[in-house]
């Protein structure tokens, strides 16, 4: 009985400490198009934690390229890849993520300040060509 009682003020002391963790993420989504890409990204950032998935579709006329490199930046992050492949070959979709672990693990917070207007900018190269989309939030 004793330890049923424990179990629970356990339980929920851990369901109150998560659940407060929880208000401290802000999600931001951000989507950017071209007549031949599509660039997706979307994060979920605390004090503690920082993460996201990003895509890359090409939805060219064309046949897609076997390879393409890109640069994804913002004012707090920057990804850049010379050679990429399709790592969902079937949809011609290139899909990955990226995490910050902050406290105790680093010293340094991931939480960043993103504002309303905040852009994102990809630039995209494939067979020898190049563009530059602006991903906004969505």
């Amino acid at each position: 009985m004793k330890s049923n009682m424990l179990l629970s003020v356990i339980s929920i002391f851990l369901l109150l400490t998560l659940s407060a963790c929880s208000q401290d993420e802000k999600e931001y989504n951000f989507y950017g198009t071209s007549n031949n890409w599509v660039v997706t990204y979307e994060t979920e950032i605390s004090e503690a934690r920082g993460w996201a998935d990003f895509s890359f579709e090409y939805v060219g006329e064309e046949a897609a390229p076997e390879m393409f490199g890109y640069n994804l930046k913002s004012k707090w992050f920057e990804l850049t890849s010379k050679e990429e492949r399709f790592n969902h070959q079937d949809n011609n979709i290139n899909s990955g993520n990226s995490e910050c672990t902050g406290p105790p693990i680093n010293n340094e917070s991931c939480a960043v300040i993103i504002k309303d207007d905040e852009i994102m900018e990809a630039k995209i190269e494939w067979n020898g060509n190049s563009e530059v989309i602006v991903l906004t939030r969505k």
